[in-house]
């Protein structure tokens, strides 16, 4: 108990807090989901996938010669 009365179980900002903070998981577990879930789409449907790899070209493959 602190000095004023006020402890985690008895005032309602805390009960704020734990639902705003449940909120705030719950959107972020949802947006990883999400980001989770098109990244095996998409390599699930074979879509070509490939890194930047800080070359000039236009067309790849041209210029290895």
């Amino acid at each position: 108990m602190t000095k004023n009365g006020i402890t985690p179980d008895t005032h309602e900002i805390y009960g704020r807090r734990k639902t705003r903070n449940i909120g705030v998981g719950v959107m972020l577990i949802a947006t990883v989901g999400m980001i989770f879930a098109v990244t095996i789409v998409k390599l699930s449907d074979g879509v070509n996938i490939q890194g930047y790899d800080h070359t000039f070209e236009t067309t790849p493959g041209e210029g290895e010669r």
